[in-house]
């Protein structure tokens, strides 16, 4: 028994004499080795022009020989871009090839990916001394050598260097263990079939290979240990079969991949067969081996496709047994279900049937089932279908509105109406002519908004104007009880309130300023306000669960409800507050700094109000000398004390022996967030602070500040303190230091006098903070600017207090703005090369850049920071990212005569960086050949990247008379969305003008590529491969290259602009 044993050495490198090679020998493509330095010429002569100069030892493809009318022999090199002659002298057949031999693995996790190189994704780890077989060999652009290999049945490639040749030895001594990936396998006693059987193994099942051999038939088998005993099982064993599905009934199986080969077998349509190779044949036919349980041979790819798909017209068309009426149904198909087409039939009766394949049944439907009949749109929704000609009779189904319904009889009844017969595929019945007529109302209102559904909560789609004629398809009553009709009208289908439909009246605002919200109810949300003195249209009234009148207003863009003290004016009052304590403040907000306090039962002189910027109202009230604001809330009704537990919600309360701070402290620390009972209250009216009186869980009795207290943590108050704020023990600048603020943290308010705040940080430290340190909401702030520098240029770099949004706008006289509510903004004391200024402004919260004219930007809004790069205008050093659409399994859209849109995606693309490298632009393919790449995979490329933009290259398809160019981009999420419409343009315009064909335009879509990528980036759709005049172009050469060319063009122009 000859073994076959795996070389753990290196092979040295030795001299062979050049050796000829005989014709025969170069049937095909040989690789051979450069013996010394020779010239490669255009042809078999020296005389021929000098092409390159292969230099000793690089390894080379010979595709042919020749011997010149001098007899000299010649060899004639393919090395990839160029073909040429070199003298047979000068080549030697020694090589190190493993093409098609078994070898090892030399090293432990070995990686196995997608293509030739370390730049491809990893698809699979291999351990020391793995086995694989050697299927192909490739040296890529930096001279390395890969191996194509198979391993578990899956194929990839490894960098020669870890490969071994299997050579004449023992197996190794480490023990190798391998799964088993088939469902049965005999263990036999020798490695052939011919061998008695000794056991057998399951899939998945675990074992240890300890030997190799290759039989007389050239078969592959390995030795395995199962500890009681040892056997020998083929090399399939360990190698996952992949399966496909036959598409056409009584497909052949021949003895080889050609039709000249004899029949062994016919397959079943549905059968289930393993793949066990592939081959293209000499007429360009694809052919795959299969095992089919009982036989092997070969079968043509068309076998696993159907003969093509057609569409289904009618509902519930009839499948039956065969190609007649007569037979009996054994499934039914809807309308628009597509199915594969396995066969034609015409039947003796002159019907065409069609042969169909629904995956789990076979059968046959007649040419009817794909013809369309005489149809009407449905103009309502929800339209009844009865069971006769009348409404008298049993609703059977329901008809949506917009969907097409086959007519197959009308009549007219002793009523005088008319009623259509309907064929709904599953149902037939009788629907009123109204269904089929259009419900016309005229909006009497200036303009309102159509939705999405019946409330204000859902999204705006349009806008309908004053004598605008909708149609009515649809009511709906919501859970606010609006009436709601559901319109359509030119391409829109959407809602709109039943008002909109109604006469209005006007009513002229009182108050300086007043909310209008999304409800009767202040609980609403505020969608607008209105200011003294404006008219509003009044649509509706309403009195509330409180008793309360509120009238519903029209304002032209928004439809809302205001309380009615809008339209009511003004006059001096007196009020009783209701509220335990409550600030008097300068104005109407609690931004303001207080200026006196009152307490519950104090009455006050109201001789203003407002509403402030969040919908608060506020009056302005007289106190003796003091007049100031106090929220509408403080005179309404509160709820008497009751006796019940309460929770502390500070970290530092303490109960006092009265209700007063000057009596003395009973018990400290009473625990965070423990629970202990209310049983009083009492407003100490000299200092204008309300106490409740507590039992603690140490069964202490005692007094505590109202502020210690809450029936829940939702009725505490905070603020954020800036950053440098001071914490001091009295509200005096000059009072002892506390501590001082990070920026952006969250105190517990107390108390306040004047400008100063009493407030508790998250470690229990209390202390007095001044108002102008402090904020009402979270903090948008850049800070600690840096500089990054690198060839391409320098980057400012800001670290964010958080993650959030940021948007920017291109400005005339090369100025960048980039706003988004940003609270505070640490400039840079330092130059950045090609920016002349900054600027950052409180009243817009937002940073203007200024660059020097021959400079242009990038911007990043990351997490944690955001960047902006000045770069130099014009393509030169530009890094470009080219995305290639669909690949491997993924064929994209397909055209008339075959051409697949992968492939002409990925030859634009490569045309385009050769373009844009000529230019001196630096270009990432996202992939350089035809395999998958998920959308995510092709956006994290560009979003780990430093690249300055995005190109994705596809083709269009819809109808075959569908035409033209169109480029997309997306703004809604993407930040870069401004460049990215720069670039459209630019591309858009330069491309057409290049390839002539009718311009699409630029468009806004929702494209993963554009919506996920944080660079300026694109989408052209070149044009229309389901066009055969435009696919016929895009086969071509000259049209790719005109295509490549008009990109680059606009590539080039965007950089050159600001």
């Amino acid at each position: 028994m000859k073994k076959v044993f795996f070389s753990f050495l290196v092979p040295l490198i030795i001299l062979i004499a050049p050796k000829s090679i005989e014709a025969q020998e170069l049937l095909k493509p040989t690789q051979m080795t450069v013996e010394k330095n020779v010239e490669i010429r255009k042809g078999a002569l020296s005389t021929y022009p000098l092409v390159k100069m292969l230099i000793k030892g690089q390894q080379v493809t010979v595709i042919d020989e020749f011997t010149n009318s001098l007899g000299e022999k010649w060899y004639r090199v393919d090395l990839g871009n160029i073909l040429g002659w070199g003298k047979a002298d000068y080549f030697s057949s020694y090589t190190t090839d493993l093409t098609g031999k078994l070898a090892i693995t030399a090293e432990n996790l070995v990686n196995v990916r997608r293509g030739a190189s370390t730049a491809y994704e990893i698809t699979e780890k291999l351990s020391k001394y793995q086995i694989v077989k050697v299927i192909d060999k490739f040296i890529n652009n930096e001279g390395e050598l890969w191996y194509r290999v198979e391993v578990n049945g899956k194929i990839g490639w490894v960098l020669g260097v870890y490969l071994l040749e299997a050579m004449d030895t023992s197996f190794p001594d480490q023990p190798v263990f391998k799964i088993v990936q088939v469902q049965s396998v005999d263990v036999r006693k020798g490695a052939a079939t011919s061998y008695s059987v000794v056991a057998s193994l399951k899939k998945n099942q675990q074992v240890k290979v300890i030997d190799i051999f290759k039989n007389s038939k050239g078969e592959i088998w390995y030795r395995i240990d199962l500890g009681v005993l040892k056997g020998w099982v083929p090399e399939s064993t360990f190698i996952a079969v992949p399966q496909k599905t036959v598409q056409r009934d009584n497909a052949i199986i021949r003895r080889g991949a050609s039709t000249d080969y004899q029949i062994v077998a016919y397959l079943k349509v549905n059968q289930k067969v393993c793949i066990i190779d592939k081959f293209i044949n000499k007429n360009g036919e694809t052919w795959y081996r299969i095992d089919s349980g009982n036989v092997i041979g070969w079968t043509p790819g068309s076998t696993f496709e159907p003969l093509y798909q057609k569409t289904v017209q009618i509902n519930n068309a009839p499948v039956r047994r065969g190609a007649s009426a007569d037979y009996a149904i054994v499934a039914n198909l809807a309308f628009n279900q597509k199915v594969n087409i396995i066969d034609e039939y015409i039947n003796k009766k002159g019907e065409k049937w069609y042969r169909i394949n629904l995956g789990n049944i076979i059968g046959w439907t007649p040419s009817s089932t794909f013809e369309t009949l005489y149809q009407k749109t449905v103009q309502k929704s929800n339209a009844p279908v009865r069971r006769g000609a009348s409404a008298d009779y049993a609703i059977v189904a329901n008809l949506a509105f917009n969907q097409k319904v086959n007519i197959i009889d009308e009549y007219i009844n002793k009523k005088g109406e008319k009623w259509y017969r309907v064929d709904l595929g599953n149902i037939i019945g009788w629907t009123h002519e109204s269904t089929f007529s259009a419900n016309i109302k005229t909006v009497q209102v200036s303009s309102a908004y159509v939705r999405r559904g019946a409330s204000y909560d859902y999204e705006t789609i349009t806008k309908v104007t004053k004598n605008q004629n909708v149609n009515i398809i649809d009511s709906f009553i919501n859970k606010n009880e609006d009436l709601w009709y559901r319109v359509a009208f030119e391409n829109f289908i959407g809602w709109v309130p039943n008002s909109i439909f109604e006469p209005v009246t006007q009513k002229t605002v009182q108050i300086n300023k007043a909310v209008v919200r999304r409800g009767a109810s202040a609980q609403y949300e505020i969608v607008a306000s209105v200011v003294f003195n404006q008219k509003v249209d009044v649509i509706d009234e309403f009195i509330n669960s409180k008793g309360e009148t509120w009238y519903r207003v029209d304002l032209g863009n928004i439809i809302g409800w205001t309380h009615e003290s809008t339209f009511i004016p003004i006059i001096e009052t007196i009020k009783e507050v209701q509220a335990n304590t409550a600030f008097v403040r300068r104005g109407a907000s609690k931004e303001y700094t207080s200026v006196a306090k009152v307490i519950k039962n104090q009455r006050v002189k109201i001789i203003d109000a407002f509403t402030n910027n969040e919908g608060e109202l506020w009056y302005r009230i007289e106190i003796g000398k003091i007049k100031g604001w106090v929220p509408q809330s403080i005179f309404l009704p509160k709820p008497a004390f009751t006796k019940g537990p309460v929770i502390i919600v500070t970290k530092n309360a303490v109960i006092r022996a009265g209700a007063s701070t000057s009596y003395n402290i009973i018990e400290r620390d009473i625990p965070y967030n423990s629970t202990v009972q209310a049983i009083d209250e009492f407003i100490n009216t000299s200092t204008a602070q309300r106490w409740v009186k507590i039992i603690t869980p140490s069964g202490k009795t005692g007094w505590i500040q109202e502020y210690e207290v809450a029936e829940n943590f939702s009725e505490v108050s905070y603020i954020y303190g800036l950053k440098k704020g001071i914490l001091r023990r009295s509200a005096d600048e000059n009072a002892e230091r506390i501590r001082t603020l990070k920026g952006g943290e969250k105190l517990i308010l107390l108390d306040e006098v004047s400008d100063w705040y009493l407030v508790e940080d998250p470690e229990g430290y209390r202390g007095w903070l001044i108002r102008n340190k402090t904020a009402q909401k979270i903090i948008k702030e850049l800070s600690n600017p840096s500089l990054l520098k690198d060839t391409s240029g320098e980057t400012l770099v800001w670290q964010k207090s958080m993650n959030f949004d940021l948007n920017y706008a291109i400005l005339p006289h090369n100025q960048l703005k980039i706003y988004g509510n940003i609270s505070a903004v640490s400039l840079p004391d330092f130059q950045i090369k090609g920016i002349k200024s900054i600027e950052y402004s409180t009243s817009e919260k937002a940073i203007t850049i200024s660059f020097e004219s021959n400079y242009t930007f990038l911007t990043r809004n990351d997490e944690n920071i955001l960047t902006v790069k000045a770069i130099s205008k014009g393509i030169k050093g530009k890094k470009i990212i080219i995305d290639a659409g669909h690949g491997g399994h993924d064929t994209g859209a397909v055209g008339p005569s075959g051409l697949r849109e992968k492939d002409v995606n990925l030859s634009i693309a490569k045309l385009l960086k050769t373009e844009l490298e000529k230019a001196g632009a630096i270009v990432l393919l996202t992939r350089d050949n035809d395999y998958f790449l998920e959308l995510s995979e092709r956006t994290d490329i560009a979003n780990n990247s430093s690249f300055d933009a995005f190109i994705s290259i596809h083709c269009d398809s819809y109808k075959s008379t569908s035409r033209g160019t169109t480029t997309f981009y997306n703004n809604r999420v993407n930040y870069n969305g401004p460049k990215s419409i720069q670039l459209a343009q630019a591309v858009q315009k330069n491309l057409v003008n290049s390839i002539g064909t009718f311009s699409r335009g630029v468009q806004e879509q929702e494209f993963y590529v554009n919506r996920m990528n944080e660079l300026p980036s694109i989408l052209i759709e070149v044009a229309f491969i389901s066009n055969p005049t435009e696919e016929a172009l895009l086969k071509t050469q000259n049209f790719q290259q005109k295509a490549a060319k008009g990109i680059a063009d606009g590539i080039k122009e965007y950089f050159n602009a600001f």
